[in-house]
């Protein structure tokens, strides 16, 4: 741990990875998404969404967010064990006492009550001596489902400290009160529409997979995969050499997923 308390691990009653807490290692040919980046560096909104199917690069446009951000940034990476309250207000502590010390005291505190979401606003009083500016990362925050827990999170946000953000990065729709934070100006929201790939970003993204296309192939294909990046990358694969892009019927080419009235935006 980087925060205060180094022994915090003994505190709890289960493990949690330390993976859960570290963002990805950029990939070699990764796409700079340097244009949302800078939105997401600017905007002043406390709650930031990104809520788009697989393969929209998500998890890569928070974790280029949170190297930008560097030292004030909290990451957590979800998954079905954050199912339970305790759990996850515990993995939420643990990740802001990576960058700032929080009271132990929350951990037998969180224990103890079963963690409610009426345990939300002393949980927030803990954490709050991690000192400003601080950026809360939720990855994955699709693999929350218990009901309880999706409350806890809309809480949480309503109730982020001064100084504080809360991004969301998911395949669903966001556990938050967006329709509030729409009028109170208080979210900024990503999504698939705002994630796909236009000519400068499909070119690199196909170079990076040792893919050098003319202009009017890769025309085609953004047109084709209408800039889903991951369809892209699976359509511009080369067969047998990495010099050409692969040859695909208009048939088997890689489609766009729908995106369900389900997501913000």
């Amino acid at each position: 741990m980087s925060g205060g308390n180094h022994d915090i691990a003994s505190k709890l009653g289960f493990a949690l990875p330390g993976s859960k807490f570290r963002r990805p290692a950029a990939r070699p040919g990764i796409v700079a998404r340097t244009a949302l980046v800078g939105q997401l560096v600017n905007t002043r909104a406390p709650v930031i969404t990104v809520a788009a199917p697989p393969g929209y690069g998500k998890t890569t446009l928070l974790a280029q967010w949170a190297e930008r951000i560097g030292s004030r940034a909290a990451w957590l990476s979800c998954d079905e064990g954050d199912n339970d309250p305790v759990v996850l207000l515990s993995a939420l502590a643990v990740a802001l006492d990576r960058i700032g010390p929080v009271d132990p005291a929350i951990f037998p505190a969180l224990a103890s009550s079963g963690a409610d979401i009426t345990m939300v606003p002393r949980f927030v009083s803990a954490v709050a001596s991690v000192q400003p500016p601080v950026t809360v990362l939720l990855d994955h925050a699709e693999a929350v489902t218990n009901k309880q827990c999706l409350n806890t999170i809309a809480e949480f946000a309503l109730r982020l400290p001064p100084g504080w953000r809360l991004a969301l990065a998911s395949r669903t729709a966001v556990p938050l009160p967006a329709a509030r934070l729409r009028t109170l100006g208080g979210i900024f929201e990503v999504t698939a529409d705002d994630l796909v790939m236009g000519l400068s970003e499909a070119r690199s993204l196909l170079k990076g997979a040792g893919v050098e296309t003319g202009e009017a192939s890769l025309r085609d294909l953004l047109q084709r995969t209408e800039g889903w990046p991951a369809g892209l990358y699976i359509a511009g694969r080369p067969r047998g050499s990495r010099r050409t892009p692969c040859r695909r019927r208009p048939s088997a080419m890689p489609r766009r997923p729908e995106t369900t009235t389900g997501w913000p935006g």
